[in-house]
């Protein structure tokens, strides 16, 4: 439909018109791309100045306001700005979908029409999205400030962004974008990148056919917020809370891709510092097929490899002297100093099931350790008044688990950690994400000497409760908040020789079971 009218004056001797129409239920095919303009109500104004055109309409399913302004006489295109929002119903259906991205996009368009083969403005304000790992390591809640703006050429055989850029609090980036006629992508150069403020990388992506090569180079890199999105946020879709796949790895949405990164610097939780930093990446069909890294804590190498198992399962293993700095590098724990680590992990697809053993070691100014000595008397003093046991500098030899991993939970079986001075077995789970724990087992004090009776057969299951335990022990458990948990041991424990004490446990509650 359209109303209009048309008049006529007179001004500084020339004549004059004007032309005021209104347009309703106005649809554009090929308004940008293969979207069309509809249910728009126009106001269409002509007079000498030029043409103007107003007014509402649906862009993409959502509403949208387009602006229209053309100079009589003037040579070349009509200026348009369309202003929309894009939420996640109208992305999804435009093939715009990004996962780990959710909220309405605020979207405004500056170009001239037609907008085929030429430069289009695009300004995205992305405030109200929330972001939960789109590249690993982003992440930001709806309400916090971001933007993204960049150039849209439409060329006859690709569709091109330049002068991408992007900000979210201290994630940036910039660079060059290209797809394929038909929106495929193709390639991307940007630099900068950064998830932190003192990161300086750059990254090339390329594909060829199904394969995606991802080439990451950095002078300095942080890689906590990385480390974090897995570890703390526990590979969970913080929208839906579906767990992600345990083996899924950065640019996982590139289908098959490799992976070449190189830093001389990568930084990690606890002021730790992996220098000499080289991975390679190779992944099929969504799921891993190889991995080398390789780095130092100072003079201590650490490699991680990933191989296939005798079942066919891909499985990982991690090998280093200074098992302190690793853990604290990835904040899994902080008070461990040196000892050598291997870690032997299968990966599934949901669950990962593994091994770890840890040698030579000690547990510096752990405060459970304390608490615990001190709830179980142990903490005695020689004729002096000296400590004979300093809970503050615990000497371990040797600690052995099986463990799980599953959506940034660790569930730990049959662990046993034995030194000079103590013994002690634990089972439960770890809770990254809620930071909770939830371990319990044996303590056992003097480990060396008191463990001796429960190698023996039949004896040792009977008087001192099984391998790896004692005659003497008390049943322990640790739960709570991870950041400050409570111990909590029962005495009576101690003098109830082998299976007692495990039933006993079940009883007052520091016996952990399974749920």
């Amino acid at each position: 439909r359209l109303d209009f009218e048309i008049g006529e004056g007179a001004h500084d001797d020339q004549m004059k018109f004007w032309v005021d129409a209104m347009t309703s239920n106005l649809s554009v095919d090929r308004l940008i791309g293969k979207e069309r303009l509809e249910a728009a109500a126009l106001h269409v104004m002509a007079s000498p100045a030029g043409l103007e055109v107003s007014g509402p309409g649906k862009l993409f399913g959502a509403p949208a306001a387009l602006e229209l302004h053309r100079a009589f006489g003037v040579k070349g295109p009509a200026q348009a700005q369309l202003t929309f929002t894009f939420d996640d119903a109208a992305r999804q259906r435009a093939g715009y979908a990004v996962t780990g991205m959710t909220g309405p996009v605020s979207a405004i368009v500056r170009t001239p029409l037609p907008i085929e083969d030429v430069k289009t403005e695009v300004e995205l304000d992305l405030s109200r999205v929330a972001f939960d790992n789109p590249m690993p390591g982003l992440v930001k809640a709806a309400g916090k400030p971001a933007k993204a703006s960049f150039q849209l050429i439409q060329r006859p055989d690709a569709i091109a962004i330049e002068q991408f850029n992007f900000a979210a609090g201290p994630a940036q980036a910039q660079g060059n974008i290209e797809f394929s006629k038909e929106g495929a992508f193709r390639s991307a150069k940007i630099a900068p990148i950064r998830l932190s403020p003192g990161d300086d990388m750059r990254v090339e992506i390329q594909k060829t056919g199904a394969l995606t090569k991802i080439a990451i180079h950095g002078a300095n890199v942080d890689a906590r917020p990385v480390l974090q999105s897995y570890f703390r946020a526990g590979g969970r879709n913080a929208n839906t809370g579906a767990a992600k796949p345990a083996v899924e790895s950065a640019g996982s949405s590139f289908g098959d891709h490799d992976v070449d990164f190189n830093s001389p610097v990568v930084t990690g939780f606890g002021k730790q510092i992996l220098s000499n930093v080289s991975l390679k990446l190779e992944s099929r069909s969504g799921r891993p097929k190889s991995l080398a890294l390789t780095g130092n804590f100072g003079h201590e190498r650490v490699g991680v490899t990933i191989t296939r198992a005798q079942n066919d399962m891909p499985q990982l293993d991690i090998a280093t002297n200074d098992a302190g700095s690793l853990l604290s590098f990835i904040d899994l724990y902080r008070k461990m100093e040196s000892g050598a680590l291997t870690v032997s992990l299968q990966l599934g697809a949901n669950r990962s099931d593994g091994t770890v053993r840890i040698r030579d070691f000690y547990v510096k100014g752990e405060p459970t350790m304390r608490q615990l000595m001190q709830q179980s008397g142990n903490l005695r003093t020689d004729d002096r008044g000296v400590t004979r046991f300093d809970p503050d500098s615990v000497q371990i030899g040797q600690l052995f688990a099986e463990f799980g991993w599953n959506g940034g939970q660790l569930s730990v079986r049959q662990g046993v950690m034995s030194g000079p001075a103590i013994g002690m077995t634990f089972d439960g789970t770890v809770d990254l994400p809620h930071d909770t724990i939830d371990l319990a087992g044996s303590y056992v004090p003097a480990y060396a000497l008191n463990s001796l009776l429960s190698n023996i057969p039949v004896v040792g299951i009977l008087v001192a409760g099984g391998q790896n335990e004692g005659v003497f022990a008390l049943n322990y458990r640790l739960s709570g908040a991870l950041s400050a948990p409570v111990v909590t041991v029962n005495p009576l424990s101690a003098i109830a020789p082998g299976l007692m004490r495990k039933i006993m446990g079940v009883l007052d509650g520091t016996a952990h079971v399974p749920h």
